[in-house]
């Protein structure tokens, strides 16, 4: 259960039943795009290392099993990153409208 008061958020655990407080005002510094390209440098540091793991292990049998597997993740991986930013432009739109 989540509760929101005055920019500060209550985070309630079910299972030993301690609430923790968490102040959201400071906890996320800087614009969209900063973080988000930290997100996503993060986020491709580890998906760099489990493709390198699927790439070693032997899976692939020939190059162009191994070009359409790189090929999939490079335009998923753009993809994602792009699909932010248009969050990003929508959402604004729709602050603007209200």
């Amino acid at each position: 259960m989540t509760l929101w008061y005055n920019g500060i958020l209550n985070l309630f655990c079910p299972f030993d039943g301690v609430c923790q407080t968490i102040n959201v005002k400071f906890m996320l510094k800087g614009s969209f795009t900063e973080l988000w390209n930290k997100a996503m440098i993060y986020t491709g540091s580890g998906w760099l290392v489990l493709v390198c793991m699927i790439w070693v292990s032997g899976h692939f049998t020939d190059n162009v099993e191994r070009i359409v597997f790189v090929s999939v993740l490079a335009a998923g991986y753009i993809a994602v990153y792009m699909l932010g930013f248009y969050i990003k432009r929508r959402h604004s739109g729709k602050a603007v409208n209200l």
